[in-house]
């Protein structure tokens, strides 16, 4: 009797201590908090590393795929249709992102419309519905709620037309002008986030100086200026700073490249600008603390094989900051050693200069990421800050390459 006793107990034991599979999510609402779990336990860890955020995303973005199957737009109204669109967007299925959201706004008890069309934009951008996503845009314009999460979306929509209209994406900064100078005066007291603003309200002159219209760039800078030195905002030395350079980078192109100064070289051979003249050269301005930067380098290192026999070079432009990652007060060496072995981690190709700040100051580079394009000529041709390596970067340099090499 007491061995059954036993082997019942075993059986109870086993059957208690095994694994219970979750149930899934009943709604939508549940399905999305769930997923976005990941990154929610990242933001409070304290392993806040480049791989456990992309770790994170990657099963933010698994788990939404998983529960998406559970649900129909049709089936769902009102905040649930919204969480789902949502859901939708979470795994970065754009097409699905723009049904749910359609739905959602003509849903006459919708409630966050400005959401909505935020995220809706972002899904007509991603499948290069530019005028879909342009009317979404100047409806965004209108909102009195218009706020930075809007501004990134409403960003991401100017860059594609930066690449697939110019013009376009020219009006469309006209239009969102002046909401940028408004948010960024009322975000005096975030000179982070009012200098971003202010970098994306100064984009604009680049868009006219890349139409051609080497004029109306001089006078929307000048303009601008005499705006800014009237606002409050010019009291803050690092925003004023940050202006200073946005103008410099608009400037800049058509001169002569700023030469880059270099105490170390890593897997190039010390040269000079001056030493690649008839090349194309794209400098990669990064930092080892700038996870864009370190994320960007594939798509780098692919253009690098892909136009590199037509007269690309790529070179990463970066300085010490005397510390890397969690350790503090490190030395030029100790600094140079974890650098070398994250370029080795990542399977980095491209060769990196390692000179001081001036490097950075010359080209008017104050955010990361930052890169400048130089034509065969030895002139700055454009600038582009934030963003990552894109479809614009990448036409840009394309262009370059078909320009003859200049007689010496």
């Amino acid at each position: 009797m007491n061995l059954a006793y036993f082997l019942i107990s075993l059986v109870l034991l086993g059957f208690v201590s095994s694994p219970q599979k979750p149930l899934a999510p009943k709604t939508p609402s549940e399905a999305y908090e769930r997923a976005t779990e990941p990154l929610r336990e990242w933001s409070k860890s304290k392993n806040q590393t480049l791989e456990t955020n992309i770790d994170a995303n990657k099963e933010q973005e698994r788990l939404a795929k998983e529960y998406l199957n559970l649900f129909k737009v049709e089936d769902w109204h009102d905040q649930q249709l919204f969480n789902l669109g949502q859901l939708y967007l979470v795994a970065l299925l754009p097409e699905e992102t723009e049904r749910a959201f359609n739905a959602y706004l003509r849903d006459p008890s919708a409630s966050e419309i400005t959401r909505a069309r935020r995220d809706l934009l972002w899904a007509l951008g991603a499948q290069k519905k530019w005028d879909q996503a342009i009317q979404v845009a100047d409806e965004l314009l209108k909102d009195p709620k218009y706020d930075f999460d809007i501004n990134l979306y409403m960003q991401f929509v100017i860059n594609g037309l930066r690449v697939a209209d110019l013009s376009k994406a020219i009006t469309l900064s006209e239009h969102r002008l002046p909401k940028l100078f408004t948010l960024a005066q009322s975000q005096a007291s975030n000179p982070r986030l009012a200098t971003t603003l202010l970098e994306n309200a100064f984009e604009l002159g680049a868009l006219y100086r890349d139409s051609g219209n080497m004029v109306r760039a001089e006078e929307f800078t000048s303009k601008f200026v005499a705006q800014f030195q009237q606002s409050s905002l010019a009291a803050n030395e690092k925003i004023k700073r940050s202006v200073e350079a946005s103008i410099l980078r608009i400037r800049l192109p058509g001169a002569q490249a700023p030469a880059i100064e270099g105490s170390v070289f890593v897997d190039m051979p010390t040269t000079s600008l001056g030493d690649l003249k008839g090349k194309v050269i794209l400098l990669d301005f990064l930092a080892h603390w700038c996870a864009p930067c370190i994320v960007s380098f594939p798509a780098l290192d692919a253009m690098q094989k892909t136009y590199g026999d037509k007269g690309l070079v790529i070179i990463g432009v970066t300085q010490y900051y005397g510390f890397f990652g969690e350790r503090e007060q490190t030395s030029e060496a100790e600094e140079l050693v974890a650098l070398k072995a994250l370029k080795l981690e990542r399977n980095a190709k491209l060769g990196f200069i390692i000179g001081p700040p001036s490097n950075f100051a010359s080209y008017g580079v104050v955010g990361l990421p930052a890169y400048a394009l130089i034509d065969r000529a030895g002139k700055v041709r454009t600038i582009k800050t934030g963003g990552g390596v894109g479809e614009d970067l990448e036409k840009t340099v394309r262009n370059l390459i078909s320009e003859s090499v200049p007689a010496p």
